[in-house]
């Protein structure tokens, strides 16, 4: 009986990935800026030293403006579930690739699926903690899970309970503001929900793999290099997060 395709071993998420990188015509580089993912966390998914979560593999799969087809070999290369129409946060992604919508798109869809669930739901018995990140007097902060009625889940997320009676976290609330009337930040996460119950401040928003930067430090050292080189970062970002909030008109962001 002679060989047929599928009886040869898949590829890996690399090898797959890099083969339609030559067949689109596409660079790595700028795949992986398109799919908002770290730098350094790209390079890694695309050379095999890092497993991507099935929603970083999405991530690139709209960058690189796959098809249902390739996006669900993707997700198979990467060992993880595909896309299925029955789950409603899939059929939503499915609809945005039938459309070729952007990853800002998609981002925009979901995040609007949401917050129209949430508006209907209590909130509080919503999500499911996986684990605390931080825990202080005045804040809570830890890696959620959105449970859907259905059985579905979405995440992670990262959830803050902040005590609004010591005057903290305004400015999660004035960002929330500023990115659902449409405004982009490059180098801060989105945030999903905000809301005040009392002195309480829950603000709900995407979580970002990676290190963090004290587990970085705590790697590399607290060098004069890695200051000299993590310095402009920390500095373009904190400039996006003024200049927007100086473009929306807010008072002392002149």
């Amino acid at each position: 009986m002679g060989c047929k395709e599928h009886d040869f071993a898949a590829p890996s998420l690399s090898d797959y990935l890099k083969q339609l990188l030559q067949e689109k015509g596409l660079e790595r580089s700028r795949v992986v800026r398109m799919a908002d993912l770290n730098e350094t966390f790209g390079y890694q998914i695309f050379t095999g030293s890092r497993n991507p979560s099935r929603n970083k593999v999405l991530q690139i799969a709209f960058a690189m403006a796959l098809s249902m087809k390739e996006t669900n070999r993707a997700l198979t290369a990467a060992g993880v579930s595909v896309l299925n129409c029955k789950d409603r946060r899939d059929a939503i992604i499915i609809f945005c690739i039938d459309r070729g919508c952007s990853l800002q798109k998609v981002n925009d869809e979901l995040t609007a699926s949401l917050v129209e669930h949430l508006a209907s739901l209590d909130r509080d018995e919503s999500y499911r903690v996986e684990r605390v990140l931080k825990l202080s007097d005045v804040e809570t902060t830890e890696l959620v899970y959105f449970e859907g009625s259905g059985g579905g889940s979405l995440g992670p997320f990262v959830r803050k309970c902040i005590n609004a009676s010591v005057q903290i976290g305004g400015a999660y609330e004035r960002l929330f503001a500023a990115q659902r009337a449409g405004r982009r930040f490059e180098h801060l996460p989105r945030i999903v929900d905000c809301r005040r119950m009392g002195d309480e401040l829950d603000v709900v928003m995407e979580y970002v793999e990676g290190e963090t930067l004290e587990a970085l430090v705590g790697r590399l050292g607290a060098t004069p290099d890695y200051a000299r080189g993590l310095y402009p970062v920390l500095c373009k970002a904190v400039g996006e997060l003024h200049a927007g909030f100086a473009a929306a008109g807010e008072p002392g962001y002149r």
